[in-house]
């Protein structure tokens, strides 16, 4: 299954069924329902493939976080003290690392934080993490879930970072280069 977003439409999230092996769609892509109007964008499916993740922009309003059941299509509408630029989910489906952009200046960047999507509550990755001069954007979790993944700019150069939850520290992926990385971190 693939999520798409129409783009300069509704901005609602579509999906669709996807072949592999043929490397073709597999019918019409369908609207997800959702529960309230506005511009549904962004989506991030949980591994499990129970909860969809996404944006919901209401015009005069600051974006929220929807967290929606693929099964019953119970919604559920997060309070996120500033509204995140990007969402990755944790291996386990229980958690969303939520981070913003870094191009809104170091002043206005929010300190990244975990969302446990159970309980509803939000907590910090690290106090050293958050004060880090790097000032990362996109966070994905690594595909088991012990580091945050971010790519770190110095002027020009680019960088590939983990830093460890456990051990509480960076180590370097890909070392700074001016060359330009041929991928992006994934989700919103």
């Amino acid at each position: 299954m693939l999520l798409l977003t129409d783009s300069e439409q509704s901005l609602d999230i579509r999906r669709v069924a996807f072949d592999p092996a043929t490397g073709r769609l597999a019918g019409a892509p369908s609207k997800i329902k959702t529960a309230a109007s506005g511009q549904n964008v962004a989506p991030v499916l949980s591994p499990d493939g129970i909860t969809l993740a996404y944006l919901r922009i209401r015009k005069n309003a600051a974006p929220t976080l929807i967290l929606q059941d693929m099964v019953s299509g119970q919604e559920r509408e997060m309070v996120v003290p500033v509204p995140p630029d990007h969402g990755s989910w944790h291996p386990n489906s229980k958690s969303l690392l939520l981070s913003a952009n870094p191009g809104r200046g170091p002043a206005q960047v929010p300190a990244p934080k975990i969302l446990d999507t159970t309980t509803g509550e939000f907590r910090a990755i690290d106090p050293d993490f958050e004060a880090s001069p790097l000032r990362p954007g996109k966070l994905q979790f690594s595909p088991d879930g012990s580091e945050i993944i971010f790519i770190a700019q110095r002027g020009e150069e680019r960088a590939i970072l983990a830093w460890s939850l456990a051990r509480k520290q960076t180590r370097v992926i890909a070392p700074y280069s001016a060359s330009e990385f041929p991928f992006m971190l994934d989700g919103f």
